[in-house]
């Protein structure tokens, strides 16, 4: 009588992808998920402005996305693109903070 006898089990590898050869391909990006009302959407039903159009709810978009929307074409002139921040309360390691986020922005 084996009362602590180790069981034998098969394993399965849960990282292994089984897709089949004959699966359509869907481009990224092509469908979205309401956060609000979780109805799966077409990206070209959102449009332009970015909102579902079953409960309202208003997706994110860039800064340069909503001055496209908001000003005319052609008529938008930015100012002070050199612009440069600085430290004048001298806070510690402050500078390397802002080359950091410069740099990954």
């Amino acid at each position: 009588m084996a009362l602590f006898k180790k069981k034998k089990y098969i394993r399965i590898n849960p990282n292994r992808e089984s897709k089949p050869a004959n699966s359509p391909s869907v481009p990224d990006n092509m469908w979205a998920k309401c956060p609000n009302c979780k109805h799966i959407l077409y990206t070209k039903d959102i449009g332009e402005e970015k909102v579902c159009p079953h409960c309202g709810y208003a997706f994110r978009i860039g800064a340069w996305q909503r001055l496209a929307l908001i000003i005319d074409e052609k008529s938008f002139e930015e100012w002070d693109t050199d612009l440069v921040t600085k430290d004048p309360l001298a806070f510690p390691e402050y500078t390397e903070k802002i080359k950091k986020m410069q740099d990954k922005t």
